[in-house]
């Protein structure tokens, strides 16, 4: 049975999710913790999640599988998730949005929930891969921006990045030989 009650991780706070858990939470809010989340762990949270400055810069160490139904809000002064992470993210709810006072980093991204929006309300940074699946994914005045110069980083089904008049547009890395989308 899911966990369906608040919770905020405060201090200096490690939680370890092993190997083949399944975590369901109705929001997640870290403000000065490091959450671990190790290979093979699908860790779901059906709400938002805050990552919001505390006491130490908050951050989650992400290998397995984070899937997020409500919107992302990273008041942090830090990524959010490190950059040693290389997990994954799924958007999965309907109609979400990627937010908060400081850019976020993700290793890989997925937006899922059928013909949904996403949008950006601050720059997002993708490390591994970004698969739009059937959304559409609207920048704003926003950067979305995929570092990694693999031609099949980027991948979608029905879905597009939509760049509208304020400005906003997606970035991509890449090496010379390979044949890219955009």
């Amino acid at each position: 049975m899911p966990f369906m009650k608040k919770h905020s991780l405060t201090g200096t706070v490690v939680l370890i999710f092993l190997a083949s858990t399944l975590f369901s939470q109705a929001l997640l809010t870290n403000d000065g913790g490091i959450i671990f989340v190790e290979e093979q762990v699908f860790m779901e949270i059906q709400g938002d999640v805050y990552f919001e400055e505390g006491s130490t810069t908050p951050e989650m160490d992400l290998f397995g599988d984070l899937y997020v139904s409500g919107n992302w809000y990273n008041n942090s002064s830090g990524p959010g998730i490190s950059v040693i992470s290389e997990g994954t993210v799924s958007l999965d709810g309907a109609n979400q949005f990627i937010g908060g006072t400081n850019s976020s980093h993700f290793p890989s991204l997925w937006t899922e929930g059928g013909p949904v929006i996403k949008q950006l309300f601050n720059n997002v940074f993708v490390h591994k891969n970004f698969n739009l699946f059937d959304a559409y994914f609207e920048t704003n005045q926003h950067i979305l921006e995929i570092t990694n110069s693999n031609p099949n980083a980027l991948s979608w089904q029905n879905g597009f990045v939509g760049s509208s008049i304020m400005g906003g547009y997606i970035g991509r890395a890449i090496s010379a030989g390979g044949s890219y989308m955009f």
